[in-house]
């Protein structure tokens, strides 16, 4: 990002010398985003942030085009770092208003001794990461089915959408509650 703020004024990124926008296409229209990096001195890697800050100026201008996404970040390193680009990805998703479903531990994999790229032999990292994969489908399916429950609202000039609790109680055709106790 060059900070020279044309996106807000033209709904996108002037830069036009790499694949940003044709990246940054296909994130807006994902339903779920899932971000994963190699960690690089307790760091995602430069690509992947500048790739992302670019996103969020784009977005924030932008009517907040993430908020209501469903997604999460994957790391994956030789030893140490996990936790710092782990949370640096986390941050990202948050920044955003994306939704993080959970796993049964962080999203994170060990690989890479000697140079290894072996990051499917690590079957905790690996059960972790399906575990996530099966809750980010689980959750998008549900925001595809009460999608149309949304209601949208202002706040000091801002606009949000939000599920409209009582459609979406509706529409999972729960049994109705007992009002007669």
């Amino acid at each position: 990002c060059l900070g020279c703020y044309s996106c807000v004024e033209i709904g996108k990124c002037i830069q036009e010398e790499d694949d940003f926008a044709a990246i940054l296409e296909k994130m807006r229209q994902a339903e779920g985003i899932v971000v994963g990096s190699p960690v690089y001195i307790s760091s995602a890697t430069p690509q992947i942030m500048s790739l992302l800050s670019r996103a969020t100026f784009v977005a924030i201008w932008n009517k907040r085009f993430f908020t209501g996404k469903v997604g999460g970040p994957i790391t994956v390193a030789r030893r140490a770092g996990h936790n710092l680009a782990f949370s640096q990805l986390l941050l990202w998703f948050f920044v955003n208003g994306i939704t993080v479903p959970g796993s049964t531990y962080w999203n994170v994999g060990l690989a890479g001794t000697a140079g290894a790229h072996d990051a499917d032999q690590d079957e905790e990292g690996m059960q972790t990461v399906e575990n996530f994969a099966n809750n980010l489908g689980h959750v998008i399916s549900r925001r595809l089915r009460i999608g149309d429950d949304l209601i949208e609202f202002q706040d000091n000039g801002r606009r949000f959408r939000q599920f409209d609790p009582v459609a979406v109680y509706l529409s999972l055709d729960l049994p109705q509650p007992d009002t007669d106790r």
